[in-house]
């Protein structure tokens, strides 16, 4: 078996992954209430001693544990679909599977190197699309913006106007009430005048430019 980077593909550096697991057979078990162990095989239920009722109890199908090792080889390698599987027919004899097992990969390289081959080009055509697609997206937000920057100025500068004569409509009742106020006593008209600023503040003033100073222009969206 050649072994090397995970990362490259090419025929004097190939990995493989193998996994040792132990097989199951689909066997009829029986469910023990009081066992360590629920489910057991209806062939290892003891004969002796067997009350009236046993025979009256449910059966199932289940896959259980069979003793007996596998061995698979797969490519780690990302987008290349290949493996192979050894199995153990009797208890114990997965050695005797290992020289096959050096054989087989070692012949396999050369498939391995081609498909990581093809990967590569797969991903990389999907990269190449993906990325069209994004700039084609950007493409048409750029467009939408453009397409709608005037009509989203024009409202912004109808909406500081209006705000901006809302407020001097309330300027002039603020300097009517400056003049009122002047009739009265000294700790009445300043109470009044600290109102009438908070006011103003609050309805943010009415000088012209910093009103305007807030407008942009389609070509500044």
């Amino acid at each position: 078996m050649v072994s090397g980077t995970q990362h490259s593909c090419v025929h004097r550096f190939c990995r493989f992954g193998l996994t040792v697991y132990e097989t199951t057979d689909e066997v009829e078990v029986k469910y023990d209430w009081k066992g360590p162990i629920r489910y057991i095989r209806v062939s290892t239920v003891p004969t002796k001693r067997t009350r009236a009722w046993a025979s009256l109890d449910t059966t199932y199908k289940k896959h259980m544990p069979s003793g007996r090792l596998a061995i698979r080889a797969y490519c780690p390698y990302s987008g290349v679909d290949w493996e192979k599987r050894w199995f153990e027919k009797t208890i114990g004899e997965i050695s005797q599977h290992f020289k096959t097992i050096v054989k087989t990969l070692e012949a396999a390289v050369p498939t391995i190197v081609t498909l990581c081959e093809e990967a590569r080009k797969k991903a990389e055509a999907e990269r190449e699309r993906w990325e069209a697609e994004w700039r084609e997206y950007k493409k048409r937000e750029e467009e939408r913006r453009q397409a709608e920057a005037p009509k989203e100025s024009r409202e912004q500068l109808i909406a500081i106007v209006q705000a901006w004569s809302f407020a001097r409509s309330f300027e002039t009742f603020f300097e009517d009430m400056q003049q009122r106020d002047s009739t009265l006593p000294a700790e009445q008209r300043d109470a009044i005048l600290g109102r009438i600023a908070q006011a103003r503040a609050m309805l943010g003033g009415t000088e012209t430019l910093t009103h305007f100073q807030k407008w942009k222009s389609p070509s500044e969206r």
